[in-house]
């Protein structure tokens, strides 16, 4: 906490400093806004790697891809990447255990591996569970672009990106060109504040590209009363359920050699315990805290052994510890002191960590412009150790309650391979990956065809895709072990398009998703196991038209469940609806931009929802669940931006955000049957930042 508060504060004088500081000195210059916003006006031609890791055109790329840039960011005032997803057709967001604010992704619950988030092209997810937890979570400041894969991605990227791939790129040397400090307060009421604040320096000279970013900010969840199912409730609010978060992140390339270094922090105060608030705090302070970190160095060298074939050997270093609870048993009700997995630091949880070493050698051949192969072959080694608070180990190796161990390093191999022509016209990607990892091997192809002919597209596409299981899912003894596979996902995508100028664009996709096997968390005996399939079937649109003075935008989303072949415990009582996802999703926004004034709004409209009921929560058992739920009525959340540019003071930008403006009574709801009451969040909320360049 303190360490949050000194380096906003830090930032805050800094901030208040640089306007005189950039009279003085001619070298320094004003972050120009008017150019961030004429940039990226060709809309409909935006390039992009993240399909193919090659650049090509939205239209061209084997896979259903948005991207939102800079510009948008600015005109709609996105302050994090839960704000800037949301834009995003298929996208929502809903609770799991812990008060975790966790990702949908076209009715499926994505949230726990089905989602690879990188920042910088390298992996972000919990080493625990494979999810992130969302709302206060990467803020904006230091954001230049978020591309999205809105579908399969396991051949290129393995891991966890089997229904999506999201990538957040930060601003890097060649855009900054100097320093650039933005700090915000915020406000939901007259005595709960939001603060933040981030510092970004970057250097681009010849070969040489370095940038650097570091930050934090802070926001509680909500100022409503959250009321659990069986009777408790707890204001919140700033000293209820505020959330923290810090990253350090460096990025640097000179000639073939590249490097990135990402550190990120979360702390929060986690409510919902498992269903029940924490009613009573110790001395005044809730106990239930979380803690969330990830750290990760990575490297590589591209060597151009002549000009069509080309060797990349990358290197990479993460480690890190689950979402977790820094709770102690004594805050528990009911629950033995010898339950494991309680951290030795009560504030910081260091009693589960894990680390994972990566080396890969990737290659490209290319046989002309319209022709090439890529191809790699690579491994892992990954690692977890973890020991109780009472000094017990904290794994079980073997299906013997009396195998433990604090210990435990398991490795994969993998080889992928990805030929792809780009004709004129008709574009065509197929490829695989094989990944041989301690819970079995999994081979998935991909196969992809596009059409581009003056304005009209079109693409057709497959895709199998893996979701392979952590170490702690799997040998944690908070869970009961049990033989775990990856899980297997098949998506067919068809989207046409068309582009009526470079400005402006339309396309529309249908989409079948079926997962086989899901890794799901069974309550009856403590364990995950691969449990039953997950089928879902739906259709997206999105319209942009981007000018140099102002932008329109809409998508809607819809999607549901295939009944036959869905999980009971994911559908609502009817069988027709996933749980707290919307069927149906609308987002419309626009902007416009006067001299020095840009006005922008959003609004997102979110179909009627279904969660759990009080009554099947309380009365369901492990062994027998009560399918019943209850409807949550339509809503709109309305945001509208106001950027000034250069208006007071020559050197500072100024944005002020009005967030649900209409203070919609939004709430975050459970997408399974596992007593978590809707948690409130997302109250109206004011918010003023300053942004300076030098």
């Amino acid at each position: 906490m303190k360490n949050s508060i000194c380096l906003f504060a830090c930032l805050l004088l800094s901030l208040c400093a640089l306007p005189a500081l950039a009279q003085q000195k001619d070298t320094l210059y004003l972050l120009e806004a008017e150019e961030i916003l004429k940039k990226s006006v060709n809309t409909a031609e935006l390039e992009v790697s993240i399909a193919n890791k090659r650049k090509q055109t939205l239209a061209q790329a084997p896979a259903i891809v948005t991207v939102v840039t800079e510009r948008e960011i600015l005109q709609y005032g996105c302050k994090d990447i839960a704000d800037i997803l949301r834009l995003i057709p298929g996208f929502e967001f809903g609770i799991d255990v812990q008060s975790l604010f966790g990702l949908g992704f076209r009715g499926v619950w994505a949230h726990e591996g089905k989602a690879l988030v990188m920042i910088n092209n390298t992996p972000i997810n919990c080493f625990g569970y494979g999810n992130n937890n969302y709302f206060g979570s990467v803020p904006s400041a230091m954001i230049d672009r978020v591309e999205v894969i809105r579908g399969p991605g396991s051949v290129l990227y393995g891991g966890f990106a089997e229904v999506a791939v999201i990538n957040i790129i930060t601003k890097n040397g060649s855009r900054l060109r100097g320093v650039e400090a933005t700090t915000h307060i915020g406000a939901f009421s007259t005595k709960e504040w939001v603060h933040g604040a981030n510092l970004s320096a970057g250097i681009a000279k010849d070969q040489l590209d370095f940038s650097f970013h570091v930050g934090t900010s802070q926001t509680p969840v909500s100022i409503r009363k959250y009321e659990d199912y069986v009777g408790n409730s707890l204001q919140m609010g700033n000293k209820a359920s505020w959330r923290r978060w810090s990253h350090i992140i460096a990025e640097g390339s000179y000639r073939d050699f590249y490097f990135s270094y990402n550190r990120n922090e979360q702390d929060f105060l986690a409510q919902d315990i498992f269903g029940t608030i924490p009613t009573n705090p110790v001395q005044g302070v809730y106990t239930n805290q979380l803690n969330f970190k990830v750290e990760t160095l990575r490297a590589h060298y591209e060597f151009w052994l002549n000009k069509k074939l080309r060797l990349k050997p990358n290197i990479e270093m993460a480690r890190g510890n689950p979402i977790s609870t820094s709770q102690s048993t004594t805050s528990y009700p009911n629950v033995s002191p010898t339950t494991y997995l309680n951290p030795a630091d009560l504030w910081q949880n260091n009693a589960t960590l894990s680390k994972r070493w990566q080396m890969e050698l990737e290659t490209t051949y290319s046989f002309s412009e319209k022709d090439e192969i890529l191809g790699g072959i690579g491994g892992q080694i990954n690692s977890i150790y973890s020991i109780s608070a009472q000094g017990q180990n904290g794994l079980q190796s073997s299906l013997n309650p009396a195998d433990t161990t604090s210990r435990i390093t398991l490795g994969t191999i993998y080889a992928f391979a990805q030929y792809t022509r780009q004709g004129n016209r008709l574009g065509f990607t197929t490829g695989a990956r094989t990944e041989k990892t301690p819970f079995g091997t999994a081979l998935v192809p991909r196969l992809g065809f596009t059409y581009v002919q003056n304005k009209f597209n079109a693409k057709l596409l497959y895709g199998k895709a893996f979701r392979v299981p952590l170490l702690y899912q799997a040998f944690t003894r908070q869970y009961t072990a049990g033989a775990l596979v990856p899980e297997i996902t098949n998506t067919f995508d068809l989207e046409i398009g068309y582009k009526w100028t470079k400005q402006a664009y339309l396309r529309a996709n249908a989409f079948h998703t079926q997962i086989d096997k899901p890794i799901t968390y069974i309550g009856a005996n403590n364990s995950y196991q691969n449990y039953g399939s997950v089928r879902t079937v739906g259709a997206e649109a999105e319209m942009k038209w981007q000018a140099t003075n102002y932008q329109l935008f809409a998508n809607l989303a819809y999607s549901r469940p295939v009944k036959r072949f869905t999980n009971l415990d994911f559908m609502n009582q009817a069988s027709n609806r996933f749980l707290a996802l919307p069927t149906l999703k609308l987002n419309v926004g626009g902007s416009l931009t006067y001299k020095k004034i840009t006005i922008g709004s959003t609004a997102t409209w979110l179909g009627t929802r279904h969660a759990q009921t009080k009554n099947s929560s309380l009365q369901s058992t492990p062994t027998a669940v009560i399918l019943e739920t209850d409807e949550y009525p339509a809503l709109l959340l309305w945001n509208v931006n106001v950027l000034l540019t250069e208006v007071f003071i020559k050197n500072l930008n100024i944005r002020l955000t009005g967030y649900n403006v209409a203070n919609a009574p939004y709430k975050m709801l459970q997408p399974y049957y596992g007593g978590h009451a809707p948690m409130p969040v997302g109250d109206r909320q004011i918010d003023l930042a300053f942004i300076v360049k030098i």
